[in-house]
């Protein structure tokens, strides 16, 4: 069975140009990467900046099981490797891994290095020899080398010959400009595996690619292909990527995408046995990152398995499948988009799939599709939003216990302060809350409601408004009205080291009843699906 190491170029993704992550983000990255079995993490280059040069001191106390690894170049031509400032910088990290990558393109050595061919020869030699004295390992990246392949064959080769002699302990071919295609990757890694062979040279091969021509998962799997053949398998050994694909330009082949379908091909990781922890983990990467999740991600994003039209749904529904990879073995699952043209076998799906077993001809079943319709026309865009179904199924079947009420809301907002009066009730109770902070109408709507109910339902103050999106549409009922305003939330809740993600909408010709409505609802739905002192009944 064919096994692949898997490392993540953090370093390489940290150059996207939408993100700027602190010491303190690489850092809670390289812990997740470890938690999910990830072996080798590349953490910076020390020479370039004070920041990469501080976290391999702050590394060394977080426990990692994986090899970090500090990235940098070859010296300078016409250097010594022991006075060389980038060498030396590498060195003094102390990670038991150091990565350099090197020209493998004679374009690059004339027009970049302004050297001969011969003096990169011997640069590439001199720095990897200095590095194995220092470093447990020394990887080498073959920069351009694919490009370099195209143009001079015989170079590109004498490149990676004089990495090998000179003790790398991985050769990395890198697709550096992204823009190789699969068969530029087979036939040109072919030549080199034979190559080797034929010189009796032992190697192991890793893959870099990036993806600027939108090939690099591709080209990556192409790689690992190769490994299926008895005659290739032993040179193949690694593939380097970002997860979530973040990386300059366009950035690096996707780590998510490369595991799903590696899982697909029957190729086997250190990443396997954490492998259902994917799903969050791109969700905690995105708010690392401070970027929003795409629901379109293959594999780990919201709308992977997620069926509308109505001949999948009923495919679904009978036991049939329309998905071409089990999600649940990323942690992610699909789902149903509901829509007005949804019958009841859709909401008797959804209904089972929330724990309550119900035909499709049961009158609550109908009464659900009708008030989905009656939502949709008061401007309601809930077709895809689970926490939205959830209430409806529980309101209908019994679910939605009386768990609290909200009897009068009322905000002042004076001078930049918010004031809210709130009066619910709350397992039986009576509440009053007066809340009032520096900020607008919604924040202090939000913290009033989490007051009133934290009281009763301890976990309602571990519950973030993670994101707030408002937008003004026309009544689809009478045209020509005053416009309503739709109020989507996006809710955050985590324990035990898991978290959750839901959103919820309300729609109102006032905005502050729309907020108050989608916040109130948000709460409900974290309660009822969240909170362990209740259970559903059917």
């Amino acid at each position: 069975m064919v096994k692949i190491e898997i490392y993540d170029t953090l370093r390489d993704g940290s150059q996207d140009p939408d993100l700027d992550l602190t010491l303190a983000d690489k850092l809670r990255i390289a812990k997740m990467d470890d938690q999910v079995g990830v072996p080798f993490i590349e953490l910076g280059w020390p020479y370039s900046n004070h920041s990469d040069r501080r976290i391999y001191e702050f590394v060394k106390e977080s426990g990692l099981n994986a090899k970090v690894t500090a990235f940098g170049s070859t010296g300078k031509i016409n250097s010594k490797p022991e006075e060389d400032d980038n060498l030396r910088a590498i060195v003094k990290t102390n990670a038991p891994i150091a990565t350099i990558f090197g020209k493998s393109w004679l374009l690059h050595v004339s027009k970049q290095l302004r050297a001969t061919p011969k003096k990169n020869l011997e640069t590439i030699f001199d720095s990897i020899r200095f590095l194995k004295r220092h470093h447990e390992q020394v990887f080498y990246d073959a920069e351009h080398f694919f490009d370099g392949f195209n143009d001079n064959a015989k170079y590109a080769l004498q490149c990676i010959d004089t990495a090998i002699e000179a003790g790398a302990d991985r050769i990395i071919l890198c697709d550096t400009n992204g823009g190789a295609f699969q068969w530029d990757i087979r036939e040109a890694t072919k030549s080199v595996i034979e190559y080797l062979i034929k010189n009796g040279k032992n190697a192991k091969l890793g893959i870099h690619a990036h993806n600027d021509g939108g090939l690099g998962v591709a080209n990556s799997l192409e790689f690992v292909e190769l490994a299926k053949e008895p005659r290739y398998s032993p040179f193949i050994v690694q593939v380097q990527g970002t997860f979530a694909g973040f990386g300059e330009r366009i950035g690096n082949a996707d780590l998510f995408q490369i595991l799903g379908n590696l899982d697909r091909m029957k190729v086997t990781t250190d990443i396997d046995s954490h492998r259902t922890a994917l799903t969050d983990y791109y969700r905690d990467l995105c708010e690392i990152a401070g970027v929003r999740p795409n629901p379109n991600h293959p594999f780990v994003g919201t709308n992977a398995g997620r069926h509308k039209a109505g001949v999948h749904v009923d495919g679904v529904f009978k036991g049939a499948s329309y998905d071409f990879y089990d999600l649940r073995r990323v942690g992610n699952e699909g789902s149903v988009v509901m829509s007005d043209q949804a019958g009841t076998a859709n909401w008797a799906y959804l209904a089972g799939k929330f724990g309550y077993n119900v035909d499709k001809t049961d009158s609550r079943v109908k009464a659900m599709l009708d008030k989905f319709k009656a939502m949709k026309s008061m401007g309601y865009r809930i077709g895809a939003l689970e926490a939205e179904h959830y209430l409806l199924v529980a309101k209908h079947l019994g679910g939605a216990r009386g768990l609290f009420s909200i009897n009068h809301h009322k905000v002042i907002d004076e001078d930049g302060i918010s004031t809210c009066d709130l009066e619910g009730r709350v397992n039986g109770s009576v509440v009053n809350v007066t809340k009032k902070v520096k900020g607008g109408p919604v924040d202090v709507t939000y913290l009033a409601m989490q007051e009133l109910l934290s009281g009763k339902y301890e976990s309602i103050k571990d519950v973030e408004l993670s994101d707030y999106r408002s937008k003004k549409i026309d009544d689809e009922e009478n045209l020509g009205a005053a416009a309503k305003v739709r109020v989507r939330v996006e809710f955050k809740y985590t324990a035990n080291g898991r978290t959750a993600y839901w959103e919820n909408e309300g729609v109102n010709h006032d905005v502050i009843k729309a907020s108050r409505e989608v916040i109130e609802k948000g709460f409900r739905y974290h309660l009822l699906k969240h909170e362990k002192s209740l259970t559903k009944t059917s």
